[in-house]
């Protein structure tokens, strides 16, 4: 007599074989998207300080620039106020970024419009904070400078 399929011992061995290795990778397969999801962020963050920086240099350090586009009270008002500025008391807007289209009007992640802003220290390097959400993504310990 001639056999033409599988026992049901054999079919559930495969299956239970198949489990025991859809348990062992589906945390990996997870853990390698949640990392690109957030290398995405550091990336939109570094974008945005870049742009803040130039943004800064172009618009507020410089009086030759002028037209649409000035530079923010957020950014000036350390030294409008004739106060010494400290270490980030200067910081600009994403919001102020990408009305001068400097960064993506759509910047998202996992379907929520980022927001934040970008801080400047006192040698003018700039450090940028999304948030995504209702926590900044990569520093849950700041707090909201801009609406």
């Amino acid at each position: 007599m001639r056999k033409n399929g599988f026992t049901l011992v054999e079919l559930i061995a495969v299956i239970a074989i198949m489990a025991i290795l859809v348990i062992m990778v589906a945390p990996n397969v997870v853990k390698i998207f949640n990392t690109g999801v957030d290398k995405n962020i550091e990336e939109q963050e570094k974008l945005a300080a870049s742009a803040a920086e130039m943004f800064a240099r172009d618009y507020c350090e410089s009086v030759s620039l002028s037209g649409d586009v000035s530079c923010p009270y957020s950014y000036m008002k350390c030294k409008a106020t004739g106060v010494t500025c400290g270490e980030h008391d200067q910081y600009l807007c994403i919001s102020d970024l990408q009305k001068a289209g400097l960064v993506d009007s759509d910047m998202n992640h996992k379907g929520n419009k980022c927001k934040g802003f970008v801080e400047f220290n006192s040698s003018g390097k700039a450090k940028a904070y999304l948030y995504c959400g209702s926590t900044y993504k990569t520093d849950k310990n700041v707090t909201n400078k801009c609406n």
